[in-house]
């Protein structure tokens, strides 16, 4: 019910060039001024951000991100599959929607742009179409916005309803066995024998711990803002109903101005990029309303289906890469957090990484890269 309750539902096993790339460098002034639709800064936090923020720009470099590469692409290797498994185990496959994703760019300058990332996709064997207008109009006959190019990753999945997904994989869990308590979790203690989670209800008693709590992640084992290695990228959506006659497809992308539309069982879900926030701030809709108008001029949309916007917390770390595998700090202390934009997707994937892990499988080398200890966590665990 939290950040992956409001995704745009795309299983997105091409996101694998990391947000840490130098041709970022050259846009940071004006997206520190709030002038790029993409990303949003919340003054106010800044000062809290400053240390996480000079972290991700020492990132920024080439060979740092083209060293990332193939170590994202490892990892988001199996998304599709594994997620398709789980759809066919809990019954959710009627959410399933398998005609891919269209990314669109406004111009030929932007189109080029994008040449790199159309190289990984080729180096990585990701199926794509590149489309000019007149095949965009075929594909997605109802758009109104004029783009002079798609890339239309046609084998890309994404699903009607990521909440109902999410609910059939808690469905699943149980069926199995599993329990799902719903407590407040006060206090994370390492005892003689294991571990005690101390909630607002009963002490609970463990083995072994594996902390997925997403942006609460860093809050729970007590790391401190200098050493946090995750900031919260705030993300919002609307729901609106197509404008009567009209139809949506396929999950589309303005490239240029960073929003996803994507047909949902509900109508069409519209969501941004990314808003650099404190997470326990009040929910700022400027960069949201500021995009309405030229979603509604992508697709004709009718009646807006939400009194105000939804928006979630995206934990992302400095590096662009998930933070899976055991603390080097507490034995039995187990890290699956810190995806960033790719938390649905990756969520049955890093499920499988460090169940397996848990239950005393051989740790696979190749994952080496998303231990914890590449950062300096200082965990305060009583």
């Amino acid at each position: 019910q939290e950040t992956s309750y409001g995704n745009s539902g795309v299983i997105a096993n091409s996101y694998f060039l990391p947000v840490a790339g130098p041709n970022l460098l050259k846009k940071l002034p004006g997206m520190l001024l709030n002038r790029d639709p993409k990303f949003r800064l919340h003054y106010p936090h800044l000062p809290l951000l400053v240390p996480w923020l000079r972290r991700f720009i020492s990132y920024c470099k080439q060979h740092i991100m083209e060293q990332r590469i193939p170590v994202l692409a490892h990892l988001l290797s199996d998304v599709i599959q594994d997620h398709i498994e789980l759809m066919r185990l809990s019954g959710a496959q009627q959410y399933l929607n398998d005609n891919g994703w269209l990314r669109l760019y406004s111009d030929r300058q932007s189109f080029d742009a994008s040449a790199f990332e159309r190289g990984c996709y080729d180096r990585f064997r990701v199926s794509y179409q590149i489309l000019n207008q007149q095949q965009i109009r075929e594909l997605e006959p109802d758009l109104t916005a004029h783009y002079d190019r798609g890339v239309w990753l046609d084998r890309l999945p994404s699903v009607r309803n990521p909440g109902a997904v999410c609910a059939s994989y808690a469905e699943l869990f149980r069926s199995l066995g599993g329990s799902l308590l719903r407590e407040e979790i006060r206090q994370l203690v390492k005892t003689n024998t294991g571990w005690t989670v101390r909630s607002a209800v009963k002490d609970h008693h463990a083995d072994q711990v594996v902390i997925a709590l997403g942006a609460w992640s860093p809050g729970l084992l007590g790391i401190d803002r200098l050493h946090n290695p995750i900031a919260i990228e705030r993300g919002y959506h609307l729901m609106f109903e197509p404008a009567a006659g009209k139809t949506l497809t396929r999950c589309i992308m303005d490239v240029d101005q960073g929003f996803v539309m994507t047909p949902m069982e509900m109508g069409i879900r519209a969501t941004t990029a990314t808003n650099l926030i404190a997470r326990e701030t009040s929910p700022t809709y400027a960069q949201i309303n500021d995009l309405v108008p030229k979603m509604r001029a992508t697709f004709p949309m009718g009646k807006q289906l939400m009194d105000q916007p939804w928006f979630g917390h995206r934990p992302s770390t400095p590096d662009s890469l998930p933070i899976i595998g055991p603390s080097n700090q507490h034995a039995g202390l187990w890290y699956a957090f810190g995806h960033g934009h790719l938390g649905f997707t990756l969520g049955p994937t890093t499920g499988k990484i460090i169940g397996a892990a848990v239950a005393g499988e051989p740790w696979d080398r190749r994952n080496d890269p998303f231990l914890p200890a590449r950062f300096t966590l200082h965990e305060k665990i009583s």
